[in-house]
């Protein structure tokens, strides 16, 4: 047995359970902050970041099981720091940090809409700490548009020619999926513009993909190997309609759950 092994089971042994928390809690951020800094002081560092960098990210950001994967967060940061228009991002989390310090030394904007509102405060304290200004993360609950719920962007605040969405949810659970991202979306989608969808893994993000490819006249893009996703292009300037959220019934909660 090495010897870390023989400390580690020694701590847990003599160590009260709550005070391992703490230490595992105190860990993590510490982690997470010391990568950041470094990343924002250069963020030429996170273009070259290698897996496990982003897996000490995911780590210090401490939401493993739902964090994108090491591949999908090297696309969306390659395709946020290119020269282009504001970005909207679909769910918020670690992904908000990363593509916000690359997108502000290339002079974009990053809109994120996010469902739970603890969750889009812990996100925006973050962007605070590191001094991301550039970044917004819009508190939308998931309401019902006919067919399916999904978010209810600020769509008279929110700029016009996002080229680049970076599509990690709603929850996988929420009733439609995120089907409503290019119906509620189109008006504001640029020509050209770049849907990244993460976890195309699942049956329903298959199905989302190719739905919004057929609408728009063109075919999904299979990435990456551990964990797909898929890109899907807007090739021409979509149609300037959108479809607006039923009020939702008295008494019901439309928010899933997924973080």
């Amino acid at each position: 047995m090495r010897a870390a092994d023989t400390l580690e089971s020694l701590a847990r042994r003599l160590v009260p359970k709550p005070y391992r928390r703490l230490v595992r809690s105190w860990h993590r951020s510490s982690v997470l902050h010391a990568t950041l800094r470094r990343m924002r002081k250069d963020p030429r560092r996170l273009l070259h970041a290698r897996p496990e960098d982003f897996a000490a990210l995911g780590y210090g950001w401490g939401n493993e099981s739902f964090s994108a994967s090491a591949e999908f967060l090297s696309e969306c940061v390659a395709a946020a720091a290119a020269d282009g228009g504001p970005i909207l991002e679909c769910g918020s989390g670690l992904t908000t940090l990363l593509v916000g310090i690359v997108a502000m030394r290339a002079g974009r904007e990053v809109w994120s809409l996010e469902h739970d509102p603890s969750w889009a405060e812990r996100v925006r304290r973050e962007l605070r700490r590191i001094g991301l200004f550039g970044s917004h993360v819009h508190c939308a609950e998931l309401r019902d548009y006919g067919g399916f719920l999904w978010y209810a962007p600020p769509l008279d605040q929110m700029p016009a020619g996002f080229d680049l969405v970076v599509c990690d949810g709603p929850p996988g659970t929420t009733p439609g999926g995120r089907a409503g991202l290019l119906p509620v979306m189109k008006q504001k989608l640029a020509p050209g513009c770049r849907i990244l969808l993460d976890d195309a893994s699942r049956e329903g993000e298959q199905a989302v993909a190719s739905s919004w490819a057929r609408q728009l006249g063109t075919r999904p893009l299979s990435h990456g190997q551990a964990a797909p996703f898929v890109e899907v292009v807007v090739p021409i300037a979509v149609v300037r309609d959108t479809i607006r959220p039923r009020r939702p019934a008295k008494g019901t909660n439309p928010s899933g759950a997924e973080l």
